[in-house]
């Protein structure tokens, strides 16, 4: 892979994250914070963690670790899915609720954690239930009596996949089902995403190869569809963009054919 082909592919995750970052920018401006809207805050902190861990590929895929990147390209489109399960909900409001809850409810049973901690936690769930509409919050306080559950989204959906298989088309499915070997330490998922994976030597994989700069397209890929779905709930203009970023990043040479 060459000098010039690298930089296309560095440019273009940073295309995606300025992306992300004008989707938070625009999203914010139209939205009437003092109302304490859950399910607006729910999507900025998703975004939040999808640009970090999208900066986060770039940093090892271009410092010779692109399969330690793939497991990280798997984490984004968990985010997606929490994402869609949201905005797909029966119940937009309660989904975002849980969405915060089920990383509180953890806090609060662990006995690692310091009472002051928990006590800050306690005061963040009841101002949460508090920017629910208030035929939901009776039924907020029955959520904090539930059973924690594999996924924060169980009560709809049993599993990631089945969000998949309900919301996306059969290549992300297939996509995030190849990520998970690397994610769950597979010793295929691990080596297909690393260039000269036959290569034992402990050092980066420098210069990059067509593996790690698949690795670097795919996480950028993931970014635009992320913006792209907040774009069409939230209309904030931004499809057009998405959709000319997409055609672009699927000509970066030596990539044409590739699906990750």
């Amino acid at each position: 892979m060459s000098n010039e082909e690298s930089i296309t592919g560095q440019k273009f995750h940073d295309l995606a994250t300025e992306l992300a970052w004008n989707s938070q920018e625009i999203s914010s401006k139209k939205t009437d914070w003092d109302s304490f809207p859950i399910i607006s805050y729910a999507i900025f902190n998703i975004f939040h963690d999808a640009m970090i861990v999208h900066q986060s590929i770039k940093g090892l895929v271009y410092n010779g670790w692109s399969s330690s990147g793939a497991i990280l390209v798997r984490t984004l489109i968990d985010l997606t899915i929490s994402l869609v399960a949201i905005i797909r909900s029966k119940n937009s409001n309660l989904a975002a609720f849980r969405y915060f809850n089920s990383s509180h409810r953890q806090i609060r049973r662990d006995h690692r954690f310091s009472s002051k901690l928990k006590r800050e936690i306690k005061d963040l769930i009841r101002n949460q239930i508090n920017q629910l509409p208030t035929q939901d919050r009776q039924e907020a306080y029955r959520i904090l009596q539930e059973k924690d559950r594999a996924y924060w989204f169980s009560y709809e959906w049993s599993s990631p996949s089945k969000v998949l298989e309900e919301f996306a088309s059969p290549n992300v499915l297939e996509e995030y089902q190849r990520l998970s070997s690397a994610a769950h330490g597979g010793f295929y998922g691990l080596k297909y995403f690393r260039d000269r994976f036959s290569d034992y030597d402990i050092t980066p994989r420098l210069p990059l190869g067509r593996s790690a700069i698949l690795v670097s397209a795919s996480s950028s890929r993931k970014m635009i569809e992320l913006v792209s779905i907040r774009s069409q709930y939230e209309k904030l203009g931004l499809e057009s963009i998405c959709i000319e970023l997409r055609n672009n990043l699927e000509n970066i040479e030596g990539l044409k054919n590739e699906k990750l």
